[in-house]
């Protein structure tokens, strides 16, 4: 029977860089792919290979460690932002957004509204910021027009491929009807009407 830690046992050792940005890595992965519900540490530390009671010492919640792992991949998106990049700097930027916008869906699906775990929206900030200049917007229309535009481009890659066969749009290039969308981001953000929080 587990009677529980001795308590004359030494703590469990921290973790150096490495091994905390692997373990992130594998957490980032696992939470992309499963979603927190399921999730718990002894799964993390196994995929890591790394003791269970070092995670738990570092990461003593399961929201705790998404929140840190959300934070790390909105870190390397926009570490590759506002610059010319290469080819495969693209692609991993493409990858960076998939997986943190599967993050916050499967976050979503199982309960848990990363918003309260995420540390940072420094970009979301920076854009408002950008829109509001652009359109002559409010602050308060400005955050509404840009949640509503994250809506439709996050809806579109998480469900684009069942909309394009439920909606008999097979036959056009996800190219094409990615740049409509933009078109109408930039129409929803334009729209000089100011929202009115009472209504």
């Amino acid at each position: 029977m587990d009677t529980g830690p001795d308590p004359g046992a030494e703590p469990p050792a921290g973790l150096d860089p490495d091994e905390r940005a692997h373990v992130l890595d594998v957490a980032t992965a696992l939470f992309a792919r499963n979603g927190p519900g399921p999730m718990t540490m002894k799964w993390v530390a196994l995929d890591a290979g790394i003791p269970v009671g070092r995670l738990s010492a570092e990461w003593p919640t399961m929201e705790l460690l998404l929140g840190q792992s959300l934070d790390r991949v909105a870190e390397q998106f926009r570490a590759l932002q506002d610059q010319d990049l290469e080819p495969a700097e693209v692609a991993r930027r493409d990858e960076l957004i998939d997986t943190f916008q599967r993050m916050i869906a499967r976050s979503l699906l199982d309960g848990v509204n990363p918003g309260n775990l995420v540390s940072s929206f420094a970009h979301l900030e920076k854009l408002a910021a950008e829109l509001q200049e652009r359109f002559a917007l409010d602050a308060r229309t400005t955050r509404v027009r840009l949640a509503q535009g994250y809506a439709l481009e996050w809806g579109w890659h998480l469900f684009g491929p069942y909309l394009k066969v439920a909606c008999g749009l097979s036959d056009l290039p996800d190219e094409v009807l990615l740049a409509d969308l933009r078109r109408t981001e930039v129409r929803i953000a334009r729209t000089s009407k100011a929202v009115d929080p009472g209504r």
